[in-house]
């Protein structure tokens, strides 16, 4: 990973009356005003070309004890350092010198898939759907369990029935204690959440799939590098709010017009059918209005290319009628550039 930047130090300070009372000292290190630390609790510093009085800090590694602001915090030292501290009647002393923030190795332990499943470690993208990750972790076992008894076939997009099917596989799952959830009773909420893994569980929405793809491939390179702290086990992206209004459409209406496109997509050459999969998922009517979308992007570098990229795949303005993507950017290519988006070559620098 990069290297750690080195942190300049304005002043050092201990409180006498606390040391003198304590087994170890605590120092308050405060950095120049806009010297953001960015340390955490427990983090480890190293001190060099600390001035005296504090200079018995130098080639030292210390453990952060507490965060005082952006800018300050406390570290603690053994009580042999007591020797080396100022007078009591002068604590505090500006100093030049520098700390940066020391590497320490993490042991990774992970579990198999079979031990995840009963005790899974989360991470959330969303902070407001804490509580979907057990569920979602519920839902991907009762849809393995459903597979199983419906010859490797998936629950159909919209399809009440086999929602229901879905559902009654995982309450079973959980009432059973078959496996290790939180309680043995699902309440309305979570019953509807499996209810709506099982209508979109057969569509696909190819951005999404694109950054998770990307994840993957990050986590591959952590592995081989041994760089950079790896997810632990499950990470949970959930995008629930794209969905269509299904309750004020009508779950059969959404399953019909779905039919409908299944049947016809089969004979049909039309650009329509290559976003099927993620009609299955949105509706009709919203990826109408996808495709009908007027969209102006400014700058087509890193992210522009990106977000093409994924207008692109979602049918973005694919309506000749009402559509359209217009893109702006009048900085020059270099060479440095073609290393971070794919719409340009050599021959455009």
């Amino acid at each position: 990973g990069q290297d750690p930047a080195e942190i300049l130090i304005e002043s050092i300070s201990y409180d006498p009356q606390s040391t003198s009372n304590s087994t170890s000292i605590h120092l308050k290190i405060t950095t120049l005003k806009y010297a953001n630390h960015d340390l955490s609790q427990n983090d480890s510093i190293l001190f060099n070309d600390v001035s005296a009085p504090y200079s018995f800090l130098n080639s030292h590694t210390f453990i952060v004890s507490k965060i005082f602001s952006y800018n300050s915090f406390q570290i603690s030292l053994p009580s042999s350092f007591s020797s080396s501290l100022p007078p009591s009647s002068n604590p505090e002393s500006f100093v030049s010198g520098n700390f940066i923030f020391v590497k320490t190795p993490i042991l990774t332990d992970f579990s198999t898939l079979e031990q995840s499943f009963s005790s899974p470690k989360i991470i959330y993208t969303d902070d407001a759907k804490m509580d979907h990750g057990l569920i979602i972790i519920l839902a991907i076992q009762a849809t393995n369990e459903y597979k199983i008894r419906n010859n490797n076939n998936v629950p159909q997009a919209w399809n009440a029935s086999h929602a229901e099917q879905l559902l009654s596989i995982a309450t079973e799952l959980v009432s059973s204690n078959k496996i290790n959830y939180k309680t043995t009773e699902l309440t309305p909420s979570e019953q509807e959440l499996i209810k709506i893994w099982a209508y979109t569980y057969s569509g696909t929405l190819n951005p999404i799939i694109a950054f998770l793809g990307g994840i993957v491939a990050q986590e591959i390179l952590k592995s081989l590098t041994n760089k950079f702290t790896p997810i632990p086990q499950w990470l949970v992206f959930d995008a629930i709010e794209i969905l269509p209004e299904y309750k004020q459409i009508g779950i059969d209406s959404i399953y019909n017009d779905t039919l409908k496109l299944l049947s016809s997509s089969s004979s049909s050459t039309s650009s329509e059918s290559r976003y099927i999969s993620q009609t299955s998922i949105l509706g009709q009517n919203l990826t109408d209005s996808i495709h009908a979308i007027r969209a102006f992007v400014v700058g087509s570098g890193a992210i522009g290319c990106e977000m093409l990229k994924n207008l692109a795949m979602i049918g973005a303005g694919i309506n000749t009628l009402q559509g359209k993507i217009t893109v702006t950017d009048n900085d020059v290519i270099e060479k440095s550039n073609l290393s971070r988006q794919f719409l340009f070559r050599n021959k455009d620098t």
